[in-house]
């Protein structure tokens, strides 16, 4: 196993691309630059003009101080491929489309925006009504913005210019601030995975009502933790607040099992689509075999 280091950007959203040897992630850390290089910048913009007349904005100065790139990085060679700048906050999730080069990113700015990996163009901006996370389908047909306040919104991934073509409320958080920090698209497409801090929620994708809604103990305002379905869609897996494992059956929201403690609360869960193993981690990694026996 070889460990790379991004100890300058710091590393958060990592994801693989369609190369098996290439990821993008987005950043813990924001660079700024130099006093004197935005007073320098400051002289300028106060005597320059863009052509329609206009001054530049002291927005865009703004924008330059502080940088929520997201990155492209080669792990054959080591380097950075591409920088993808445009978000003016800190980068809150990132999709890559399971059929083509484009990748979705969202942003505590309460922007989604659609990228081609290979130009590196942002090809769309979409305004969410609160902080979004976002995700695919897997035929990467329709992406999902999610928001505060229980707001959905379900996009065209050919015709997003017409905005989105469903939107629904999850009943249970519309009168509630708490943000969603994880949507995820049944294999099927029938169903989403939606985690708000303790709560999480299996809805129908076409009409937004709740499935079932079961909770891993996070408290209100405490960190969420990733869930995952399994590839059937018949059970959801959590980390909880108790450093267990759960498993609950989708349709009832039924406890199954429940595996024993990590070292700490496991912030990370992934079903695999090809084997009946499970990932985990907080410090540590732990893989399992799932058995409704244990």
């Amino acid at each position: 196993m070889n460990t790379l280091q991004s100890k300058k950007y710091g590393v958060a959203n990592i994801c693989y691309t369609h190369d098996p040897q290439s990821v993008v992630y987005s950043s813990t850390k924001v660079r700024y630059l130099k006093s004197e290089t935005i007073v320098a910048i400051m002289i300028v913009i106060n005597i320059l003009y863009i052509p329609d007349g206009h001054i530049i904005s002291f927005w865009n100065l703004w924008m330059l101080q502080g940088s929520h790139a997201w990155r492209y990085h080669d792990l054959h060679t080591n380097r950075y491929l591409k920088y993808f700048n445009g978000h003016t906050g800190r980068v809150t999730a990132l999709h890559v489309s399971p059929k083509t080069d484009q990748v979705l990113s969202s942003a505590e700015d309460k922007q989604v925006r659609l990228w081609d990996l290979r130009s590196g163009q942002c090809s769309a901006v979409l305004h969410a009504p609160g902080i979004p996370t976002v995700t695919w389908d897997e035929q990467g047909l329709v992406f999902c913005a999610g928001a505060e306040s229980g707001v959905v919104k379900l996009y065209d991934a050919r015709n997003y210019g017409s905005g989105p073509f469903a939107s629904f409320v999850v009943e249970e958080e519309r009168n509630s601030n708490a943000l969603f920090s994880f949507v995820r698209f049944s294999l099927d497409g029938k169903s989403l995975l939606a985690v708000v801090e303790g709560r999480i929620y299996v809805l129908d994708a076409f009409t937004g009502t709740t499935i079932c809604s079961v909770n891993s103990g996070v408290p209100d305002g405490g960190q969420a933790l990733e869930a995952s379905l399994t590839p059937d869609g018949k059970y959801i897996i959590s980390g909880c607040n108790d450093r267990h494992i759960r498993v609950w059956d989708s349709k009832m929201g039924r406890e199954v099992t429940k595996w024993p403690q990590h070292a700490d609360i496991p912030t990370c869960i992934k079903f695999s689509p090809r084997k009946l193993l499970v990932a985990s981690a907080c410090q540590a990694l732990a893989l399992w075999i799932p058995s409704s026996e244990k």
